[in-house]
């Protein structure tokens, strides 16, 4: 969702490790040693020296990325690769230096012994820096981070010093200042620490640690561990539509439960979750979308399974059971459309901004129904966001249209005759796109009155805006008529990809055309051979734990004041480093 706190959140915090591979990182090693000695190639006016001191310094770089690595194997999102890009960052002050250096040397503006004096003084600044990224991604003790933290400085110290000792004043200057920095830098991350602790009872970079563990490595468990602890319970209601053709079932599940956040926490896939419960009893499934927020959403893996059980749990109440249906009905009003049909006193209907495109109807919308039923003549109204062209969030002018559209709708539904019925589905588990989920889709053919209305459920987040439009003429050349194409708006691929909304509609990376001829080639084996068919509609409700709307705007105000409070703390520690190193200059 393009509007939402969740993704908001996925998207600050993927964008930390997203990382080149391995054999870019080995070049990058190289220039990196290629640029930090490069004023050497002045002050050592020896090529055999300096080939020695660089090759020093390109060992010490991986050879202490090695050592990092197996340090720090404990923690799942440690690798080689990632090591060594930190490497490179903690770096930067001597890579700058070295660079300015160079020509300054030339310029004959800065002398040698200057310039060894400042590359002392920036490789204390490098312990800071790595203390800082040791302490955070890795330890969180700070006894446990010093070792760590100094083997790389001292590494390439000594390289150094093998060749270009420095004055004893100088050294003791450069500690002395140094440990200020580390000191202030020390300060920080305990600040830091504490505002997690206050806010959301947790330290700040475990949030950090556990969302990295679960994206990179797909290891859910401290994160929803966190999810858990904020969650509150929740009555969740479930409906199924359950159809019946002479021994052959198909359930339509309209689930309470919004997908998300992201993959893999919680409820990410639970439309694919739903489709696969069912599979086990051989009984085919298509999923739908109900209006909802991440509110909704399961915070852990165990909480899906409790709901995947409510399943098997005794229905509160059964609505209705018989064997007419009313044939769909359409309104539209601006962007807005609202398709919907009866079986026999309950409507289902399906709501679209299609081809305009919009993210999720709110839940309000539900609510809104509730004045129109009329226990004589209407029991219920279920309804289903079809999710089914990109868009941004609904504004309150497409909102109102929906809901002018449902009034008119729902009161022509109420005097809409209805006949008998027969059905045909099938499962369109060979639809191989990028951007389908593994629930995969399928196409649900009713016939009324002999005409042919299909309904598709793919399980993908979301389609371009111009794929109902093309689907529907596609079909009707066909002589047939489109019920709605929804997705379910599984969260599969939810803070995996590199978009800024953090997923892939269906047609983005797809071909259009392709696409609508999958869908509507299988139509002509499933509109006939239909016999006479009966339903029956049946809720429950589940007792599970949920992420709620204050949890997620708690983290969403935490992570908004941590990358504040981060951004105006490297100000500070840049501006602090400068005041030193231009003290230890006038003092040198």
């Amino acid at each position: 969702m393009n509007d939402d706190r969740t993704a908001h959140i996925a998207n600050l915090y993927k964008k930390l490790f997203r990382l080149p591979s391995t054999k870019i990182a080995l070049l990058s090693s190289l220039l990196v040693t290629l640029l930090i000695s490069l004023p050497f190639i002045l002050i050592l006016k020896n090529i055999i020296d300096y080939s020695i001191l660089t090759s020093f310094i390109l060992f010490s770089i991986i050879t202490i990325a090695f050592i990092d690595t197996r340090l720090t194997s404990f923690s799942p999102i440690s690798s080689f690769r990632r090591i060594i890009f930190a490497i490179f960052f903690e770096l930067f002050p001597l890579i700058l230096l070295s660079v300015c250096s160079f020509f300054l040397i030339i310029s004959e503006v800065l002398t040698s012994s200057l310039f060894l004096g400042i590359f002392l003084l920036l490789i204390g600044y490098v312990v800071s820096i790595r203390f800082f990224l040791m302490y955070v991604l890795f330890y969180k003790d700070f006894f446990k981070t010093i070792f760590p933290t100094i083997l790389l400085p001292v590494a390439i110290y000594s390289s150094v010093f093998v060749f270009q000792p420095i004055e004893f004043p100088i050294i003791a200057l450069s500690l002395l200042f140094s440990s200020i920095f580390l000191g202030a830098t020390v300060l920080f991350l305990r600040y830091i620490d504490r505002v997690g602790l206050k806010m959301i009872k947790f330290n700040s970079f475990k949030i950090l640690t556990s969302y990295l563990q679960s994206w990179i490595n797909s290891i859910p468990n401290e994160l929803e561990e966190i999810l858990e602890k904020y969650s509150e319970p929740s009555m969740i209601k479930t409906y199924q539509i359950n159809l019946n053709q002479n021994g052959r079932k198909l359930t339509l599940v309209i689930p309470g439960i919004h997908p998300g956040p992201f993959s893999p926490i919680g409820s990410y896939n639970l439309p694919s979750d739903i489709i696969s419960f069912f599979k086990e009893k051989s009984i085919p499934s298509m999923v739908f979308h109900t209006p909802s927020s991440h509110a909704i959403n399961l915070p852990s893996r165990k909480e899906v399974e409790n709901y995947l059980n409510s399943f098997d749990v005794k229905k509160d109440y059964k609505f209705t059971e018989d064997n007419i249906c009313s044939k769909p009905l359409r309104v539209s009003k601006n962007k807005g459309t609202v398709t919907g049909l009866m079986f026999n006193n309950t409507a289902l209907v399906f709501l679209s901004l299609a081809p305009y495109g919009a993210e999720d109807f709110p839940s309000e919308i539900i609510n809104y129904t509730k004045q129109f039923i009329d226990k004589n003549i209407l029991d219920e109204i279920i309804l289903i966001d079809a999710h089914n062209a990109l868009g941004a969030a609904i504004v309150d002018d497409d909102l109102n249209d929906i809901k002018n559209c449902l009034r008119d709708l729902i009161q022509k539904l109420k005097v809409e005759s209805k006949s008998r019925f027969s059905f045909n589905f099938v499962s369109l588990d060979h639809l191989e796109f990028k951007e389908i989920g593994s629930g995969g889709a399928g196409c649900l053919c009713l016939t009324i009155d002999n005409d042919n209305y299909l309904l598709y459920s793919i399980d993908s987040n979301n389609c371009i805006p111009s794929l109902k439009t093309n689907l529907e003429q596609a079909l009707y050349r066909r002589g047939l008529f489109l019920l709605e194409i929804c997705t379910t708006d599984s969260h599969f691929l939810s803070g995996k990809t590199k978009t800024k909304k953090g997923y892939y509609a269906l047609g983005e990376l797809s071909s259009e055309k392709e696409i609508i001829k999958k869908l509507v080639d299988p139509t002509i084996y499933i509109r006939d051979n239909q016999k006479n068919a009966n339903f029956e509609i049946e809720c429950h409700t589940s007792n599970v734990r949920t992420i709620g709307q204050a949890q997620i705007n708690l983290y969403s105000k935490f992570t908004n004041k941590i990358l504040s409070l981060s951004l105006r703390g490297a100000i500070l520690l840049v501006l602090l480093s400068i005041l030193l190193l231009a003290i230890f200059i006038e003092i040198l």
